[in-house]
């Protein structure tokens, strides 16, 4: 059961990079053109996609400032459909789009592939085509989750049945995840 409640948890994580809600502070999608971190005609994974989405993270401002934050992107969150694409990409030391195969690829190791089900066309709301590049939670809070008091282990409790020879058992745990910052975040719909 542990194992099924931390899917669940992953679900709904994923879940609001999909459903791409409203943000409180602003009341515009977390994924927008007005945010700077939306390419909605969608482009293929690529070292000249990476330098779009790059330069769109770093020019992201404080909330009330035109103060430039310097977001840097470090994950790069794909569905299992391009994930042969993703690794070849990260893990070449040659630009694989290139003519020339002395072409540097500057992004060989920038970022660390995630890849996750959750993303794929095949659960609700997700792309095969869809990626994301995500900051690391040291320079902007992206994705809040918590627990409910803390209650970070999912509890168990256990009924001994009196009437024939079993034991009931259930588990809970108070989860919930929300987006709080746009800034750390980055969708390109894909190709």
């Amino acid at each position: 059961q542990v194992a099924a409640m931390r899917r669940k948890q992953n679900r709904i994580v994923y879940q609001v990079l999909k459903d791409n809600a409203a943000l409180s502070n602003d009341g515009v999608a977390l994924f927008h053109a007005t945010h700077n971190n939306l390419t909605a005609t969608g482009t293929a994974l690529s070292v000249a996609a990476f330098n779009v989405a790059y330069a769109l993270m770093a020019k992201q401002t404080g909330l009330n400032s035109s103060v430039f934050v310097a977001v840097e992107p470090r994950y790069l969150l794909v569905p299992p459909a391009i994930r042969g694409t993703a690794l070849e990409l990260l893990r070449s030391s040659s630009n694989p789009a290139a003519s020339n195969s002395n072409t540097n690829n500057i992004w060989q190791n920038g970022l660390q592939p995630i890849v996750d089900v959750e993303l794929s066309a095949a659960a609700s709301g997700g792309s095969d085509t869809a990626w994301y590049l995500a900051a690391d939670s040291a320079t902007v809070d992206t994705v809040e989750y918590a627990y409910l008091q803390g209650l970070e282990t999912p509890a168990f409790e256990r009924q001994t049945m009196f009437d024939r020879l079993a034991v009931a058992l259930r588990g809970y745990q108070s989860f919930a995840a929300k987006a709080i910052d746009f800034r750390g975040l980055y969708k390109n719909v894909g190709a």
